[in-house]
């Protein structure tokens, strides 16, 4: 049997469910706004982050800002 360093397993891949709550984040916000705070947390795609927490704090701040731009639309 190999041996791999641990160094070089890959974190575990997004679960299908968060990519479906990030999928349907994408289509309430719009493509530009949700790449724009993917980018600002160091992510192109939302299969990028394989840490739980990680993508707790990106879906927060997406869920922030859609609530901002919900309000703006009623003003």
């Amino acid at each position: 049997a190999q041996h791999v360093a641990a160094s070089k397993l890959k974190a575990a891949p997004a679960s299908f469910d968060m990519l479906k709550h990030f999928g349907d984040m994408k289509k309430a916000l719009g493509e530009p706004e949700y790449y724009r705070i993917l980018g600002l947390h160091g992510f192109e795609k939302s299969n990028e982050i394989r840490d739980v927490n990680k993508a707790r704090e990106v879906y927060k701040m997406m869920a922030a800002r859609k609530i901002e731009i919900d309000t703006e639309a009623q003003a």
